[in-house]
């Protein structure tokens, strides 16, 4: 089977992306036939990459789900991937279960890198998921919804990695009620130069910032056509150097709703860095954010 020029640029990507790391790994790919997978044909059919032991699930290195492939996780599961080990979507990632789905790390002293979403995975749903003990949920050019996850504990951060434990990429996702906590840099990030709009509705987002830099916890920067929407949100701090909200924008804003959140205990509520910034801020309480006591910096 010959690959095109986009799957090939990809994988050398994926194989770039590895050798940063200076660790040899083997990636599995599914087939790209179209086909709907679980987790337990992908233990069958992924010669040993994917396995299945005391009740848990391992991924060792990585695993790519092809452009026309889709996994659906509808049973409760525990996910426990190896160091560096990484999920890698082109296709669609499916998670409902009934309680939860936990992708954690085998060792939590051996972190791995975590999902990466490409820009033919926006039909990819993530619900009821634990995710943990990683680095991030990388949305690179895709609008997917993430709902009702636990999103915690990922304080795997090198040079070349994410500094986010959602990070957005030319990405427009949703992400509802949600709990987002303790994590080494911002909950949800994006890059000052590159255009995304979430939707960031519902959630619980508190004492993220464990490194205690100068991150805040919503760390957006420039921002698509569509609405940037941070709505209904508690966003709680502890460590004195993390904010709350803010944009930093190359670029603009176009448009920006902040409203009917709670914003406490940061080191500052929101903060909007640029002139081209189109906001409406409404109905939020911003309530003791002093935790640096320094005004003039926080």
């Amino acid at each position: 089977q010959k690959f095109t020029y986009l799957y090939m640029k990809r994988y050398i990507y994926i194989l770039a992306f590895l050798f940063v790391f200076q660790q040899t790994y083997a990636i599995y790919s599914t087939p790209g036939t179209g086909r709907n997978w679980n987790l337990d044909s992908l233990v069958a059919n992924s010669s040993g990459h994917f396995t299945f032991s005391g009740g848990n699930y391992f991924l060792n290195d990585t695993l790519v789900i092809s452009q026309s492939d889709t996994i659906k996780v509808f049973q409760n599961a525990i996910i426990k991937m190896g160091n560096l080990s990484l999920l890698y979507v082109y296709g669609t990632l499916f998670v409902n279960p009934a309680d939860s789905v936990k992708i954690t790390a085998a060792d939590t002293t051996l972190k791995h890198i975590g999902i990466k979403m490409d820009s033919t995975s926006s039909a990819s749903v993530l619900k009821k998921l634990i995710f943990e003990y990683g680095n991030s949920i990388h949305m690179l050019n895709c609008n997917i919804l993430i709902d009702s996850c636990t999103i915690r504990f990922n304080t795997n951060y090198a040079s070349g990695m994410q500094s986010g434990a959602i990070s957005l990429f030319k990405a427009n996702a949703t992400i509802s009620h949600c709990k987002i906590f303790r994590n080494i840099r911002a909950a949800i990030v994006s890059g000052a130069n590159i255009s995304s709009s979430p939707v960031i509705t519902d959630n619980l987002i508190y004492e993220n910032d464990t490194e205690n830099g100068n991150y805040p916890q919503i760390n957006l920067g420039a921002a698509s056509t569509s609405p940037v929407i941070i709505r209904g949100n508690t966003i709680r701090g502890l460590y004195p150097m993390s904010g709350g909200i803010s944009f930093l924008p190359i670029g603009s804003v176009p448009t920006l709703i902040i409203e009917n959140n709670i914003i406490k205990r940061n080191r500052y509520g929101i903060a909007l860095q640029n002139s081209n910034i189109n906001a409406y801020i409404n109905n939020n309480i911003i309530d003791s954010n002093n935790a640096q006591g320094l005004p003039m910096l926080g």
